[in-house]
């Protein structure tokens, strides 16, 4: 997925870089407001993240198609998966994928929408509308 989102700015590579974003997305499986990714997504490996796989995917859809259906259900899986993982212990990685992942969220957000960031402790940051 980096190499899809690495490629996606080559504009002879477009299609090549949306063909490996689609191939993610049909292992997608929705899963109430969010959706979950295959265990595949997560392969052994020295340092393991499950929340890298996520972003990534999020980071490269915003970058090939940031209006795909379900997105939302993967921007609130980066987001809730902390929750989902209470017991595990962020790495650096972790948080760099998903702060880029919301990073290219709030790149690709319309001025017209309000995005609203709640952490345990009430409300991290809120943006009003601008219309």
């Amino acid at each position: 997925l980096r190499l899809a989102e690495l490629v996606s700015k080559r504009g002879d590579k477009r299609a090549e870089a949306r063909a490996i974003v689609d191939d993610s997305w049909k292992t997608i499986v929705v899963a109430g407001n969010r959706v979950d990714l295959p265990d595949t997504a997560n392969p052994a490996r020295d340092f393991p993240s499950r929340i890298a796989p996520a972003a990534r995917l999020l980071t490269a859809t915003f970058a090939l198609e940031p209006d795909r259906p379900l997105i939302g259900g993967l921007i609130e899986t980066v987001l809730q998966q902390s929750r989902a993982e209470g017991s595990w212990t962020w790495s650096t990685q972790d948080y760099s994928s998903a702060v880029l992942a919301l990073a290219a969220f709030t790149d690709t957000v319309s001025k017209n929408h309000r995005v609203r960031l709640v952490g345990r402790s009430g409300n991290l940051a809120d943006t009003e509308d601008s219309t």
